[in-house]
């Protein structure tokens, strides 16, 4: 697999945008040699110009037009999984593998309904067993909570 970074997709797509790597580096904060270096480490990585210089802008080679295409698509499936991690952590999605031992049969009902109001997005499986076998799925990480 090619070596190249985000950060110099990300760099591409600015200088791509502006037409120009002054005005991507001033989007960028960063300084002209650096989004040149950036570029020109994207290009090495696939041994081929995606940017050709016209007078003081650039144009984009017929590579660089559909190296855009696919970094811009990219681009937006990476906001996707950021979008996803963050329902995540924010507990408004995932799934919960619960396991409880026999006795907490009468309590845990109650307490999983109000779970469910709080956190709607969250799916709960709820396992009642024996409290050593509650223990083995603990121990075989068959569980992500228990009681």
């Amino acid at each position: 697999m090619r070596t190249y970074t985000l950060k110099q997709i990300q760099t591409f797509i600015e200088v791509a945008r502006d037409k120009s790597v002054s005005k991507a580096a001033e989007r960028l904060f960063v300084t002209q040699p650096a989004v040149s270096m950036q570029i020109r480490q994207l290009e090495d990585a696939f041994g081929l110009p995606l940017i050709e210089p016209i007078g003081r802008n650039i144009q984009l080679t017929r590579a660089g037009q559909e190296f855009l295409v696919h970094a811009l698509a990219a681009m937006a499936r990476f906001k996707d999984l950021e979008a996803t991690m963050a329902e995540h952590v924010g507990f408004s999605k995932g799934r919960i593998e619960l396991a409880v031992v026999s006795t907490a049969k009468y309590f845990m009902p109650m307490l999983l309904v109000r779970f469910g109001k709080l956190f709607p997005g969250i799916e709960l499986t709820l396992r009642i067993d024996n409290r050593e076998n509650i223990l083995g799925m603990l121990s075989r990480n068959e569980a992500d909570l228990v009681v």
